[in-house]
């Protein structure tokens, strides 16, 4: 992320990516007992001071990761980061193994 910031490059990302990881979170303490309450709020106010900019899913973007989803069978939720990145010409940074597979069809993908 770094060297991505120092290169001059933006961090972009959309609004629901907030929900999942608070989500993510909420599972790893409620549900898998992974990490305790105080973790789940530092994290949460990690992530808050990440440099990104978050995006709203308008309908242009709504409507293309659709359409990414129905060719490729990714979900919504992944497809909708893949839309983000085609409308910026950017790369996209992921974990997700099925999600880089199915970007790189739409853009530069970086598997982090």
């Amino acid at each position: 992320m770094r060297d991505t910031l120092e290169g001059g490059y933006r961090l972009l990302t959309v609004d629901l990516a907030f929900f999942e990881v608070a989500n993510a979170l909420w599972r790893a303490c409620t549900l898998r007992g992974l990490i305790d309450e105080e973790a789940v709020y530092l994290s949460l106010d990690s992530l808050y001071g990440l440099p990104l900019e978050p995006l709203r899913q308008e309908r242009d973007l709504m409507r293309r990761a659709a359409e990414i989803s129905l060719e490729s069978g990714l979900s919504v939720y992944d497809s909708i980061y893949v839309s983000v990145a085609e409308r910026e010409r950017a790369f996209i940074f992921t974990l997700d193994e099925k999600q880089g597979r199915v970007a790189e069809r739409y853009v530069h993908v970086h598997m982090a």
